[in-house]
């Protein structure tokens, strides 16, 4: 794996890390960025974005040049060091005494450091340990002798903090004050701190009075302080992270007293730097809160501190338990921006006082640009066969998608698909069974999806996970994965959590995937494309055929036929009276919802016999797949008073209210349109009824859907505010009605005729909310197994029906391609819709001529690989920063 693969600026000679450090790779020194009042820099991104990779490739480039030294905070092995004395250690101390002892045998400019500070503190809490005898104490203390003062002679210090100590002196000392003390006497206490003082020289008196003196409750006595640290340790909880961040912070001081002393004026150079991986574990958070408590109380000190940080506010702690619209967000710096941005602490009376975040710069994490990854791909495929450009543009069109440019997953598609050819017309999810070989003897090759899905999900399980979640926390993303919204994930977390004890609710997994670092989106609850492509294979093999893939979209589409059945009562559509299932009559225009739903369909609008989606029975006549056996509806179309299979004839469907009442040119019926919106002879008004705009959609209930939308939003361009065809979702969901969401597992999960059904009757009338609504449905990854879309897009496929409900559903399946963004479209996906919504156009229904316009601006977007609805995980394909 190439460490420094998309770090090349940050690690090079003029690069942000030689400036943060002071000192090039080749050894030139450099100006020094900030200072004498530095920021904690994180390092933000989520899972596979290189936070790791880039803390060791600074590590091995410049560790020979400045003292570097990287801590992985999530290690095991400091807890497991600190179970044996449990009142004695912590893994705090612990990972202390580690970068400590790394320090004293670095052989850099200037030699090894020495840290008699941290080691009066490590000494006293000493006194902590299990037996309390002076024996004890002193074979703890002893542990830490090492860390006192650099040894030039055999045996012999150095002598400036400590008056030519030898080893053994604190052993000697405690052990001959301590024979006539009892066990856990306080006078053990009081005997090794004489045994500490006896053997200081006057700088070193004062300079333990200078910093254990100013222990909280010290009033400026070296030796109280000491007793309340070692105190505050043996208490636990609250007490002992002050004691631990005043260790940590004593360790600070003995490096910046390396650095500050003529000697060391003289001969170091640069800035030492503590490299903290998983600095969002306990471990790091509580080390990162040490020194930001420290700088932002006026203590400086030059030890440059760089940590990882999952989320993209850099954790919650730094923001004081404020909500991230509430709270000022830190400096941040893109590497894509060019130069590093100034710094500086705010210095305003409640600067004391201010979020922990003021003290921190972000570094964004850069995702890898096009080149980078396409160099990636062809350095990793020229150790297999030689082969066509074709495949290798296809290889890497996949890896793109499919990674978004997070250098982690790049690196191992890359490498799984050194050797793998994929079909031009492949789905970019089979480049996730390629095998992948790992690094050692191990001769089995995994798929590349499972080795990420490990790697990504498995190895990085979020901090706060409840430990009962941590065996099932796949499988429920997995599941998740088809979920656009908090609504059907909490129904998919309900029906897969049974006979589970502790649940978790959607508003939980959705925390949880913050605090990893995985993105969200507003129209999939699983906002990483990349992450949930990954999931979605996984989902579909689960059980043979796909059957965990289909039972979880029937799950959906059955939950909101109930609701768009619940939501009316038991009120027929078209306005029929509560009660009164009208067999076969639906009002004009009124669309049967439930008609698609599994076992239990909607007749005439009546409600279901037994309130459930399954096995319902209206008028005795059975319903399957949604279309009740002898009655009126078919595939949601009422058969009298509406067009069969779309056809307009009889009495022309005029629109249909996804979630109730009739629409003629979008109004619903009998109501009036909002304050404000525009009315008849307005200004681009062009309804037929009321007034209405046509540029103004309504919605479930008849909520108002006119206004702006997002920029670039509509499938119609940018006009004018209000002739989007949407100005956003009822509640902020990823879907405009009831029936447009159940419609969308329906299509995936079987139901494909049923929903051209839907389309074709509803599309008279209404065209531009149809066409959103049409990219709502469609916005759905496809099953595994053969895929005929592009063959039944350009009607190579035979399909049953009248010319609008053919055109129909080749538009569907185009739509469907274009919308999943797994599949390359380009200009010949580009030509079929043109042709298709160019057809529409010409046709016999009110509003066909308003789809000319939106032909010539989807194709634009298919012809450029671009979404025609976009959404923040679509947009994420784009960036390469």
């Amino acid at each position: 794996m190439c460490e420094e693969l998309g770090f090349e600026k940050l690690l090079g000679d003029e690069g942000f890390f030689a400036r943060l450090l002071g000192r090039a790779p080749s050894g030139a020194g450099r100006d020094l960025l900030y200072g004498p009042d530095l920021p904690v820099v994180l390092l933000t991104g989520g899972p596979g974005m290189g936070k790791g990779r880039l803390l060791r490739a600074v590590r091995d480039r410049f560790a020979a040049k400045v003292p570097v030294i990287h801590l992985d905070c999530a290690s095991p092995v400091y807890a497991d060091r600190a179970d044996p004395e449990p009142g004695a250690r912590s893994a705090t101390t612990e990972a202390l005494v580690e970068v400590a002892r790394r320090l004293c045998t670095w052989q850099g400019t200037g030699g090894s450091f020495a840290f008699p500070r941290l080691f009066t503190g490590l000494a006293m809490i000493a006194t902590g340990v299990a037996e309390g005898t002076p024996e004890a104490v002193a074979t703890e203390a002893e542990r830490y002798e090492d860390l006192a003062q650099k040894q030039r002679l055999r045996g012999l210090g150095t002598g400036d903090f400590w008056r030519g100590v030898l080893r053994g002196t604190i052993r000697n000392l405690l052990t001959t004050l301590g024979q006539a003390l009892d066990p856990y006497s306080a006078a053990v206490s009081n005997a090794l701190l004489d045994a500490l003082f006896e053997g200081l020289a006057p700088r070193g008196r004062a300079e333990l009075g200078r910093i254990y003196g100013a222990y909280p409750g010290a009033a400026g006595q070296p030796r109280i302080g000491l007793r309340i640290l070692a105190a505050d340790f043996r208490a636990g909880g609250e007490a002992r992270e002050v004691a631990e961040s005043f260790l940590f912070r004593a360790l600070r001081e003995d490096l910046e007293a390396a650095y500050a002393s003529p000697a060391g004026w003289l001969r170091r150079v640069g800035r030492p730097g503590l490299l903290l991986d998983h600095a969002e574990s306990p471990l790091g958070e509580q080390l990162l809160r040490g020194v930001l408590a420290d700088r932002r109380g006026g203590q400086r000190d030059r030890v440059v501190i760089v940590g990882t940080a999952r989320r993209p506010d850099g954790g919650a702690f730094l923001h004081g338990g404020l909500p991230p619209e509430e709270s000022t967000p830190p400096a941040e710096y893109r590497p894509a921006d060019g130069a590093p941005p100034a710094w500086s602490r705010r210095t305003d009376e409640g600067a004391d006082r201010a979020p922990l975040a003021d003290g921190v710069l972000l570094l964004r994490m850069p995702l890898l640009t096009g080149d980078q990854l396409r160099r990636e791909t062809v350095r990793r495929q020229q150790r297999a066969e030689p082969e066509g450009g074709t495949n290798r543009r296809r290889i890497d069109a996949a890896v793109a998608r499919l990674s978004g440019g997070r250098p982690h997953t790049v690196i191992r598609l890359a490498e799984a698909a050194a050797a793998f050819r994929m079909p031009a017309d492949a789905n970019d999810r089979d480049i996730l069974d390629a095998p992948l070989r790992l690094p050692g003897d191990d001769p089995l090759e995994p798929p590349v999806a499972d080795v990420l899905l490990r790697e990504l999900i498995l190895d990085q399980l979020p901090v706060r996970l409840p430990t009962e979640h941590h065996d099932h926390w796949l499988d429920l993303l997995t599941h998740l994965s088809v979920a656009h919204d908090t609504e059907c994930a909490d129904v998919l977390l309900r029906h897969h959590q049974q006979g589970h004890v502790h649940h978790l609710t959607a508003h939980h997994v959705a925390r949880l995937l913050t605090d990893t670092g995985w993105p969200s989106c507003e129209r999939h609850f699983i906002g990483d494309f990349g992450l949930r492509q990954l999931l979605v294979h996984r989902l579909y093999g689960l059980r043979p055929d796909g059957a965990a893939w289909y039972a979880d979209h029937h799950l959906l589409r059955d939950h909101y036929a109930r609701r768009a059945v619940g939501g009316r009562g038991s009120a027929a559509l078209g306005g029929a009276a509560p009660g009164g299932a009208a067999s076969g009559g639906g009002a004009s225009g009124g669309v049967a919802l439930g008609g698609s739903a599994s076992g239990g369909g909607v007749l005439g609008g009546g409600s279901l016999a037994d309130g459930s989606p399954s096995g319902g029975v209206l008028g005795g006549a059975a319903s399957h797949g949604g279309v009740p056996d002898g009655g009126a509806v078919r595939g949601g179309v009422p058969d009298v008073g509406a067009s069969r299979g779309g056809e307009p004839g009889g009495a022309a469907v005029r629109g249909a209210d996804r979630d109730g009442g009739a629409l003629r040119g979008g109004v619903p019926d009998g109501e009036a349109p909002p304050p404000g919106a525009p009315g008849e002879g307005a200004p681009g008004a062009g309804g037929r009824r009321t007034g209405a705009s046509p540029g103004a959609a309504w919605g479930g209930g008849g909520a108002w859907r006119g206004g702006a939308a997002r920029a670039g939003n509509g499938p119609w361009g940018s006009g004018a505010p209000g002739n989007e065809p949407w100005g956003g979702t009822p509640g902020g969901g990823a879907f405009r009605s009831l029936t447009a969401h159940r419609m969308n597992h329906h299509l995936v999960s079987g139901g494909v005729d049923d929903v051209v059904s839907h389309l074709a009757a509803t599309l008279p009338g209404r065209p531009r909310e149809w066409c959103a609504e049409l990219l709502e449905i469609a916005q759905a990854p496809y099953p595994g197994g053969a895929d005929a879309r592009r063959e039944r897009a350009q009607g190579l496929v035979p399909v049953d029906g009248p010319p609008l409900r053919r055109t129909v559903d080749q538009l569907l399946h185009a739509v469907w391609l274009c919308e999943e963004r797994t599949r390359p479209t380009g200009k010949e996906t580009a030509r079929t819709l043109a042709k298709l919504l160019d057809l529409l156009s010409i046709m016999d229904f009110e509003g066909a001529g308003l789809l000319s316009r939106t032909a010539t601006d989807w194709s634009g977007l298919a012809e450029n690989e671009q979404p025609l609805l976009r959404c923040t995980c679509t947009e994420q394909l784009r960036r390469r920063r």
